[in-house]
């Protein structure tokens, strides 16, 4: 593990902690256990927040693999400079509403104080079909692409549990890359790759078509979706 210098302790090896948690729960430490085991082990003790309808049993071993960038994401984080401020959570962000807008956004949660997360936030939005005509023919104010940047601090009891999330067992034994099930195209918040990094330390999540277990709630909480 890493400690930041204000304080936080982050999980940097998830390997090492898993192998921490299974020795502390009781177990040999020479008894084999798949990433799925060990996570309910976790999970058992300490109250994990929950993936929800995805059961986490059956996922495959490559589920805990860190994942690797997908290609949109990818485009999605090339449109801002990384921040340079540790520790800090850098979401992008892919969705849409209905059935023709869609947005990208980079989301950017730095931790300036103790319970203190500012969050900046860059979105790109689509318009994939086009409105009619202005009647008589007038001028169009029609965009299909517009820009848009809003910043907001977290609720102080927001940002505490912001803390406990990034320092949790649950978040270090959990998947690290997930798709919900979904019966067509993924609406609202689509896909989410999180990256967290303090300490020079990167790492990474992936979800999709939905969000849970530690990764999904601070995406909630970030996004300003958790009440």
């Amino acid at each position: 593990m890493r400690v930041i210098g204000s304080g936080l302790t982050v999980v940097a090896s998830a390997s090492l902690a898993l192998a921490g948690c299974v020795s502390n729960d009781g177990l040999p430490e020479a008894t084999p256990m798949n990433p799925a085991e060990m996570y309910a082990v976790v999970a058992a003790t300490d109250e994990c927040p929950s993936f929800g309808s995805l059961s986490v049993a059956g996922l495959p071993r490559g589920a805990w693999d860190q994942p690797s960038p997908s290609p949109h994401h990818a485009r999605i984080r090339a449109r801002i400079a990384p921040p340079a401020t540790e520790p800090h959570i850098w979401l992008s962000v892919s969705g849409g509403s209905g059935h023709h807008i869609g947005y990208d956004a980079n989301v950017v949660a730095i931790r300036v104080a103790p319970s203190e997360w500012r969050v900046t936030s860059e979105m790109i939005t689509t318009d994939h079909l086009p409105p009619p005509p202005p009647p008589g023919g007038g001028p169009s104010t029609y965009e299909a692409t517009r820009a848009s940047r809003e910043a907001w601090t977290l609720r102080a009891e927001h940002g505490e549990r912001l803390n406990r999330l990034l320092t949790s067992r649950c978040l270090a034994a959990e998947p690290r890359s997930v798709r919900y099930p979904a019966p067509g195209p993924c609406r609202g918040v689509a896909s989410v790759e999180t990256v967290i990094r303090a300490a020079g330390v990167e790492q990474r999540w992936a979800q999709e078509c939905g969000q849970g277990g530690a990764a999904g709630e601070i995406t909630k909480i970030i996004l300003r979706m958790a009440q």
